[in-house]
C-alpha cells in the first residue's frame, strides 16, 4: 500500500468535492464503446482549441510525459478528467514516476491531495515509465499499467490498484527477461471491451517494431507467450514507438508517435481491434513554428460528438517536456 504522510494531506477545492460527494452514478469513457448523447458536451466545448498546459510535478519542473486520460461523465469524487504521467525533467529517467492529477475542465489539473504523487518510487538500478489508466466500473476501481525497466536485465508490467485514486496498491504483472531473450516492450494500452481486456504495446525488439498485444479476462492475469500482432499499413517512413487506444462511438482509435525520422504523431482506426487503417498524414507535425517542438511523444485522446480532444507531449528543442491539448473536427480529419 503506497501511504501518504498526514503531515502532506491538504484537500483542494473541498467545496467542489462535497458538492459531488453524494454521486454514486457514473460511467467512464475511455475503455468502453459508449453513448455520444450523454456527454457533458459543454466540458468538451470549454477545452481551448490549443493549449500548453501547466501540469504540475513533485519535482517542481512541471516538465511532464506520456499523458493518459479518463472522463466521467457524470463526474467521480467532483472530478470530471483524471490523468496519469510522469514528470520528466530534461529527461531525467530517474523522475519518471507514474502521478495522478484530476480536473473539472480537460485543462486545469492539479493534486487531489498535496504530496500524493508520485505513486511509486523509482525501482533499485532502474527507472519507471508509460503508465496508462482505465477505470473498471463494476468494481469502481483505477488501475494504472506501468513499466519497470531494469536494464540490461529485465522489465516487468506493473499494475497500479485504487477504489479511491488516493491509496495505491502496486502489483507485478508480467515479468520479461531480457537475458533469455524475451522482448523489449514500451507504451502499454489497456483497453476494456465487453468481458475482454486488451494491453496494446509496441515491440521494440523486432525490426519495424510492431505493434501488438495481449488479451485478458480480469485485467490482471495476462499470458506473454498469447501475443498477436495487429494487421496495419504503416504510413510513410513512421516507426511505432508509443501508442494510445480508446474508443469512439462507433469505432476505435489509436494514437502512435515515431522515435526517428517520423517523430510526428498518426491516427489509425479499427472497428475489431486487430485490423487497423492508418491516416497517411501525420495528425500533428513537429516543427519550430509549434511551439519549437523537437518531437512529438505519446498522447491520449478521447472523442465527443464529431470531435477528437487530443493531450499531446513533446520535448522542445531546449529539451524540457510539455503537455498540451489539442481539438480537431473528426469531419475534416476524414474528408
Amino acid at each position: 500500500m503506497v501511504k501518504i504522510s498526514p503531515l502532506k494531506i491538504e484537500y483542494f477545492r473541498m467545496s467542489i468535492f462535497l458538492t459531488f460527494l453524494s454521486i454514486t452514478n457514473f460511467s467512464c469513457v475511455e475503455n468502453n464503446i459508449f453513448n455520444p448523447e450523454k456527454n457533458n458536451s459543454t466540458i468538451f466545448k470549454d477545452i481551448p482549441n490549443l493549449r500548453i498546459l501547466n501540469i504540475p510535478t513533485y519535482d517542481g519542473s512541471n516538465q511532464a510525459v506520456h499523458p493518459d486520460i479518463l472522463f466521467f461523465e457524470d463526474g467521480l469524487n467532483g472530478h470530471y478528467f483524471y490523468l496519469t504521467m510522469t514528470p520528466y525533467p530534461n529527461s531525467n529517467d530517474k523522475f519518471e514516476n507514474p502521478s495522478i492529477l484530476v480536473s473539472e475542465n480537460g485543462f486545469d489539473f492539479y493534486e487531489e491531495i498535496i504530496g500524493l504523487n508520485p505513486l511509486v518510487d523509482y525501482p533499485k538500478d532502474g527507472h519507471n515509465d508509460d503508465p496508462d489508466i482505465i477505470y473498471i466500473d463494476e468494481l469502481e476501481t483505477f488501475l494504472i499499467y506501468y513499466l519497470e525497466t531494469i536494464k540490461p536485465d529485465s522489465q516487468n508490467v506493473m499494475m497500479l490498484k485504487s477504489q479511491n485514486g488516493i491509496n495505491w496498491d502496486k502489483e507485478r504483472l508480467i515479468h520479461y527477461d531480457l537475458h533469455n531473450g524475451d522482448h523489449f516492450i514500451v507504451s502499454p494500452a489497456v483497453l476494456q471491451t465487453n468481458d475482454k481486456f486488451y494491453m496494446f504495446y509496441v515491440n521494440i525488439s523486432l525490426p519495424g517494431h510492431p505493434i501488438q498485444f495481449l488479451t485478458s479476462v480480469n485485467g490482471t492475469f495476462w499470458d506473454k507467450d498469447s501475443l498477436q500482432n495487429i494487421n496495419t499499413k504503416l504510413p510513410g517512413e513512421l516507426i511505432p514507438w508509443h501508442i494510445d487506444v480508446f474508443t469512439g462511438p462507433d469505432k476505435y482509435y489509436m494514437l502512435c508517435s515515431g522515435p526517428y525520422n517520423d517523430s510526428n504523431l498518426y491516427l489509425a482506426t479499427s472497428t475489431d481491434l486487430i485490423e487497423w487503417s492508418f491516416i497517411k498524414k501525420p495528425i500533428l507535425k513537429n516543427s519550430n513554428s509549434y511551439f519549437l517542438s523537437k518531437k512529438i511523444y505519446r498522447s491520449s485522446g478521447l472523442i465527443n460528438n464529431q470531435t477528437l480532444i487530443i493531450w499531446f507531449s513533446f520535448s522542445n528543442y531546449a529539451g524540457e517536456w510539455h503537455i498540451g491539448v489539442k481539438k480537431y473536427s473528426l469531419i475534416d480529419i476524414f474528408n
